[in-house]
């Protein structure tokens, strides 16, 4: 090459080498002005620039920090090595040593970054966080020795964290581990570390780590291409024989059932393939070589009980009516544990703000069918008018359908869904909810208006209004203020439970002068109470309207709503306490407002039950049946749990508290809100998570018998913690309690005080309850939560649980979305009668709820569905509506009336319903006096045909439960019979 050439290039090398040379430079000038500022805050003083990571006003000789102080720059000083600074550490004893170990050497690589021994403290400290941050705020606020050099604060973690293990705690530590549900990979780091430690040879950890791995072992090995050699071949072979020769020690037959595959298989078609493929030639191998005494194949579930019914010498006809040689397995397996005391029942609460939504749509999706079904019978039966919305309603509940199917994902009701996924969940429960509501709507104003050919389709100017909104779907629902006049406003009632009840219904409206009439004209007596913006500041704009409505079975009333002059409705009373302060109560002009400054006795009572509840705290203390005057001592608390020290900690599966729960520590006295009224009288008190009222409803009848429990939960500023409400009573139900399968039928449980705390926790569905030789204590609930008993006369539920770390089971994050969530419980205590009484010493497997128990419980999730007639809507007259003529006996529940889609291809509604019904089990040794059913028992008989008024049953025909398969005895009378706890299901035809 020419040198004339090379001139060019060395002159650039040149003026890039100079500019580096400039940029070396400023990087020492900057990193000069770096150390003067960490000798600065180690040495206290404050510089004259901003964002000091000192809390301003500080003294400087004990400086707080206001946030953990930012990372030393990782850039060395020129001479210095290139060392990466340590990840944050958070307190964990098993990676204490690993934390100062890198800390030592960037102290050791980079001692130009660290001219004081303060400043390698003030270093170590910019790294920690949660309780390692915390515990060394503790120390840098009061000056403490540990501070003055990086030695000694070491020295000051190790003795606070490191949690040193030597071969003699290695060594059972390696027999106990096992892989569990974490990956070979996972495993096998943590094998290595102990292993390391133990001091054990090559030959002893091999036959230790081989021991501790799990079945899915087999899945990973077979997912790889197997030995091309005989000789290879067989050794896989006989490595999974004989792991199918110790899973046959747990068969009581020679015929094995081993399942493949879990959670997290088969996610590429790829996985499939291989695995199908090496298992048929392992398989095939197997099978060709008697002396291995086996015959391995692919199987159903059906291929297993047929060989198994072979084997045994059993037809399928024995198996069916239960003659079998097996014993009978009965219960079920909760509460599960994958390994030491890591208890799956931290998901039984999990997230529950969405259990509770959920419920809420089963609710709404249950009414809008059966309304739905009766409406369009009716259409079809006056005419179909020709803007009828019948196809649209139809697609918006099939739409609701899917998506309450959708969110009965094990990872959706569960709670233990990601963040993001939790919100697309909550958003189809949310518009399900609303689009129900527009058929609820649009199937009343049909069934109760009075001249059918009136009737008009106008969505955007529905004729009826629900008096809920809710804003969005992590927000709670939200009643309307209804604008009240002179002019009568109809108001319409929807009863979806199919017996005739009385119960109290609540709306806002925007005066006090108001009163409700009957759709005969009739005065109903009713209450006015405040409308509390918080518990002691009252709305101006507002008021809680509330009267006791009759309704018959699936049936509308209609009531007026009409202004006065004169106020006649009686207006509410208040009280309030509160320990060692005066109360500001705003708002409360029309009401009769005391503030006493001594302690009061506060109590409440209806035509069935007295409550003493406690003045300093506003919780019920003690209960009083007046059918025969006895007083019992049921009191309510709220604790808190936190979560174990421990590596593993709670998450949104686990449950792994640090020790019993404990009180949960008020910052402030409560606040009680005490309110008396003709239709119901109730008891608020606000602590530092919870609103929690106790109510009680001044009828005679099934919603008299009940206290209800209102609890309004907000934990979103804790940390690790999880909220409990125990109710505590002087039952002697010692450690035997009772909580439901699925709301199908009741499990008895024992509270194990030899298993942990979190083993004795189970899924409380719909309720739990505790009994003694002469009463039962039962909490009705209208969400899915956690419950146990774990002392005589206890019942305990988890309210709510945030958790800031995952749990190593899969969904990778922590809980920490909670909602400000509403929990609704209904709290009933009965009597055995006294004949059966000294006899019962329950030890069957078995147990079943009271007639009223299953009642309060429909009630509880299948409330009223208030709609106020829009005021912008045409004057047409409105009638009640009742397609019933009497309710269903007691013990008949009508699961559903939902109409099935049409084989067209637009997917709209067909003539035919399907009438699902349920004759419930119920303990007959519960006294039934005066219990306010307006029902009766016939056996499980009922005649349909006798049941309709206006509608009459064109065909009725016996079908599987899935609607799929039809009765081969085809078409049959239309007198029910069930069996008790029977579930049928028939399609019917009704004009």
């Amino acid at each position: 090459m020419d040198p004339a050439e090379l001139d060019p290039i060395k002159s650039a090398l040149q003026n890039q080498g100079a500019a580096i040379g400039r940029h070396e430079q400023l990087l020492h000038d900057m990193m000069q002005q770096l150390t003067l500022l960490v000798r600065a805050q180690a040495e206290g003083a404050q510089p004259a620039s901003a964002g000091t990571g000192v809390a301003a006003g500080a003294s400087a000789a004990a400086p707080v920090l206001a946030s953990p102080l930012p990372p030393t720059d990782p850039t060395p000083i020129r001479g210095d090595a290139l060392v990466a600074n340590p990840e944050r550490y958070a307190g964990d004893p098993e990676t204490c040593r690993g934390f100062l170990l890198q800390c030592s050497l960037v102290f050791e690589q980079q001692p130009s970054r660290f001219p004081t021994e303060r400043s390698k403290v003030a270093y170590m400290i910019s790294l920690l966080t949660g309780r390692a941050l915390a515990w060394a705020t503790s120390l840098w606020e009061r000056a403490s020795p540990d501070t003055a050099s990086g030695e000694s604060f070491m020295r000051a973690m190790r003795t606070a964290f490191h949690n040193p293990r030597g071969g003699r705690e290695a060594a059972p530590r390696l027999l106990a581990l096992s892989q569990g549900t974490c990956s070979v990979a996972d495993y096998a780091i943590e094998f290595r570390t102990l292993a390391a430690e133990s001091g054990w040879n090559e030959e002893a950890l091999m036959a230790v780590f081989q021991q501790g791995l799990n079945g899915r072992l087999k899945d990973e090995l077979t997912t790889r291409e197997l030995p091309s050699t005989l000789e290879g071949l067989y050794d896989v072979a006989l490595m999974l024989l004989d792991q199918y020769r110790k899973k046959s020690k747990l068969f009581r037959t020679k015929v094995v059932l081993v399942p493949l595959g879990d959670d997290f298989r088969y996610t590429e078609a790829q996985e499939w393939d291989q695995q199908f493929n090496n298992y048929q030639k392992l398989f095939d191998y197997m099978n060709s070589h008697p002396e291995l005494h086996v015959q391995a194949q692919f199987g159903t579930i059906s291929d297993y009980f047929e060989i198994l019914r072979k084997h045994v010498g059993m037809d399928k006809v024995g198996m069916s009516v239960g003659v079998s040689p097996f014993p009978v397995l009965s219960g079920d397996f909760f509460t599960y544990a994958d390994r030491d005391d890591h208890y799956w029942s931290g998901y039984f609460t999990s997230r529950p703000f969405y259990k509770q939504l959920d419920r809420t749509l089963e609710s709404h999706l249950r009414a809008a069918e059966i309304l739905y079904s009766l409406a369009f019978a009716s259409v079809q039966k006056f005419g179909k008018p020709n803007n009828y919305p019948a196809v649209e309603n139809y697609k918006l509940l099939t739409a609701a359908r899917r998506n309450l199917g959708l969110f009965q994902h094990h990872d959706a009701i569960a709670g233990t869904g990601k963040d993001w996924v939790v919100v697309d969940y909550g958003t189809r429960l949310f518009h399900s909810i609303l689009n129900l509501k527009r058929v609820i709507v649009s199937s009343a104003h049909w069934l109760v208006l009075d001249d059918k050919q009136t009737y008009t389709y106008d969505p955007a100017n529905p004729l009826l209004q629900i008096d809920e909104v809710q804003s969005a779907q992590d927000a709670l629902p939200r009643k309307t203020v209804f604008k009240i006049s002179t002019t009568p406003r109809s108001f319409v009632v929807y009863n979806p439970s199919e017996q005739a009840r009385t119960s109290v219904i609540s709306i806002y409206v925007t005066t006090p002068h108001v009163h409700v009439l009957t759709a005969h004209g009739q005065l109903v007596n009713a209450q006015i109470s405040a409308v509390w913006e918080d518990i002691s500041h009252a709305s101006t704009e507002a008021f809680q309207l509330s009267f006791v409505a009759n309704v018959p079975p699936l049936g509308l009333a209609v009531y007026q709503l009409c202004k006065g002059a004169e106020l006649q409705s009686e207006l509410a009373h208040y009280m309030f306490l509160k320990a060692g302060g005066d109360v500001s109560v705003t708002g409360t002009e029309h009401f009769r407002v005391s503030v006493p400054q001594e302690a009061v006795p506060v109590s409440m009572e209806n035509p069935h039950l007295q409550l003493s509840i406690s003045y300093t705290t506003g919780l019920l203390e003690t209960l009083k049946l007046k059918e025969d005057g006895s007083k019992h001592s049921i009191k309510v608390e709220f604790l808190c749990y936190g979560t174990t020290s421990k590596k593993d900690k709670s998450g949104a599966y686990l449950f792994l508290p640090d020790g019993e729960a404990t009180k949960c520590s008020p910052s402030q006295p409560a606040v009680i809100r005490v309110t008396k009224g003709p239709v119901f009288s109730e008891v608020t008190t606000t602590f530092t998570h919870v609103t929690h009222t106790l109510r009680l409803y001044n009828i005679n009848g099934v919603d008299g018998q009940a206290v209800e429990i209102s609890n309004s939960i907000d934990i979103r500023g804790e940390f690790n913690r999880e909220i409990a409400m125990r109710i505590t009573s002087d039952l002697n139900s010692k450690d035997r309690f009772f909580t439901d399968l699925n709301g199908f039928q009741v499990q008895p449980r024992r509270s194990m005080t030899k298993l942990p705390l979190q083993a004795n926790f189970y899924p409380m569905t719909s309720m739990a309850y505790l009994e003694d030789s002469g009463r039962r204590l039962t909490l009705l609930t209208a969400q899915s939560l956690g419950a146990t008993s774990l002392r005589s006369g206890q019942l305990e539920v988890i309210m709510d649980r945030r958790l800031n770390q995952d749990d190593n089971r899969g969904l990778g994050q922590g809980v920490l979305d909670n909602k400000i969530t509403a929990n609704s419980f209904r709290l009933l205590l009965e009597l055995f009668n006294s004949a059966e009484g000294a006899q019962r010493e329950n030890t069957t497997p078995f147990s079943y709820p009271s007639v009223l128990s299953h009642v309060s419980y429909m009630y509880l999730n299948h409330p009223f569905m208030p709609m106020v007639k829009s005021l912008d809507s045409t004057v047409l007259a409105l009638a009640p509506y009742s397609p019933l003529s009497s309710p269903f006996p007691c013990d008949i529940h009508l699961v559903n009336l939902r109409t099935i889609q049409s084989q067209e291809k637009e997917g709209g509604p067909s003539e035919q319903a399907a009438l699902i019904l349920h004759r419930k089990g119920f303990d007959c040794s519960i006294a039934t006096k005066n219990t306010g059913l307006q029902c009766r028992m016939t056996g499980g008989k009922i005649h349909l045909e006798q049941l309709l008024t206006e509608l009459k049953v064109i065909s009725f025909i016996p079908v599987s439960l899935s609607l799929m398969h039809q009765s081969p005895r085809g078409p049959v009378e239309q007198e029910i019979n069930l069996k008790p706890m029977e579930i049928c299901t028939y399609r019917v035809q009704l004009r």
